[in-house]
């Protein structure tokens, strides 16, 4: 009985450091936020919001390869999250890794191959 009581505290504790990450995220406090969904992450390393929430947190505060990082491991769990192929190529463009862009925004478009946005990147890293 303790156990299943201890367990369903650390869940709530999670579930709110969740909440307030994503207040931090919402208010633009990146460091905050990060710190946050990092520790929801040590908790449950396949939780698919906060990894995806901590990549753009490490983009805005100016960590590009901590980001892409986040975001490789984001999409080995769901390869078709369309928003973090096209991050993770932009990203990768920036830090000067063309090959591996390309890659990935031929990737996006391939989850969307019929969006016009998808294939205004792809035209647009071509350029």
């Amino acid at each position: 009985m303790k156990s299943a009581l201890l367990i369903l505290t650390l869940i709530q504790s999670v579930q709110d450091i969740y909440k307030s990450a994503n207040a931090d995220f919402d208010g633009e406090r990146w460091t905050e936020a990060a710190s946050k969904y990092e520790q929801v992450l040590k908790e449950d390393s396949g939780h698919i919001p906060s990894l995806f929430n901590l990549a753009v947190c490490y983009s805005k505060l100016g960590k590009p390869e901590d980001a892409i990082v986040i975001y490789r491991k984001l999409l080995d769990q769901n390869a078709a999250i369309y928003e973090a192929r096209v991050n993770v190529a932009l990203l990768l463009e920036h830090t000067g890794k063309r090959t591996e862009a390309g890659q990935e925004f031929e990737k996006a478009l391939e989850l969307r191959p019929d969006d016009p946005q998808a294939q205004l990147n792809l035209g647009m890293f071509h350029l």
